[in-house]
């Protein structure tokens, strides 16, 4: 298993992108996915959409992916601690999946442009 991503500090600078607010996805031992492209779908507009900023607002372990079209997060993927941020680049991605390690967590997902 990956070692997670345990760093709480909030990016330095995010800007969401527009309309964007917050994806919420409630995750289990079943992975789930949000729409996260930034081309006017969904609500999503605007060019800064460089990034997904996760956070894991649960107690237990997530794993997430970014990808183009439909996605499934495995345990072998990007690990995120409880109570940490992870942001990744995005580049053509159109969806982004969470899956909890054992029981179940709340992760918000938010397209936009940003820095640690």
């Amino acid at each position: 298993m990956k070692t997670p991503i345990t760093g709480t500090t909030f990016p330095v600078a995010f800007t969401p992108a527009n309309g964007a607010g917050l994806v919420f996805s409630a995750t289990t031992t079943s992975s789930t996915q949000a729409f996260v492209a930034g081309d006017g779908s969904n609500g999503i507009s605007g060019t800064n959409c460089g990034n997904v900023l996760f956070y894991n607002a649960g107690t237990d372990l997530v794993f997430v992916r970014v990808g183009v079209g439909s996605q499934t997060a495995t345990n072998a993927d990007t690990p995120i601690a409880s109570g940490a941020y992870l942001l990744l680049s995005k580049f053509d991605a159109t969806y982004a999946a969470v899956i909890a390690n054992v029981s179940t967590a709340t992760v918000y997902v938010m397209p936009g442009e940003g820095q640690f």
